[in-house]
């Protein structure tokens, strides 16, 4: 009898594990991201960033937003210069003067490419990080 009562134990405390981590993690996705703010002013500011999904800088660059890299996505302020898994720059992308990614256009028309600081980014269309 003692067997079942430890395998009881056991199943109640894989059962609770399970469901507080899913708590957790799906708070997690609930709360605003560090970024947030920063990211809706670049939306609203018609900044744009222009990446690659095979590039690794890109990857750094969406990684330092963190989840709030969301709104840039969502707000249409990122650009996919590589959509349906290709590994070159779609003609828009080319169509837009982009030779190397990560690149950003910053509403008065410049470009600038490479992974950028937020701060740098914030400071260059006057929002708050």
């Amino acid at each position: 009898m003692a067997k079942k009562s430890n395998r009881l134990y056991y199943i109640i405390g894989f059962i609770a594990i399970v469901i507080i981590a899913f708590l957790i993690f799906s708070n997690k996705e609930t709360e605003p991201g560090k970024y947030d703010q920063l990211a809706q002013c670049i939306v609203e500011s018609g900044t744009k960033m222009y990446s690659a999904w095979w590039c690794p800088h890109c990857s750094e660059q969406k990684k330092a937003f963190g989840s709030s890299f969301k709104i840039l996505e969502e707000g249409g302020a990122h650009i996919e210069c590589s959509p349906g898994g290709i590994r070159y720059f779609s003609e828009f992308c080319r169509s837009q003067g982009i030779q190397g990614t990560p690149t950003w256009e910053f509403p008065e028309g410049t470009k600038q490419s490479g992974k950028l600081p937020l701060e740098v980014i914030a400071q260059k269309i006057n929002c708050t990080l």
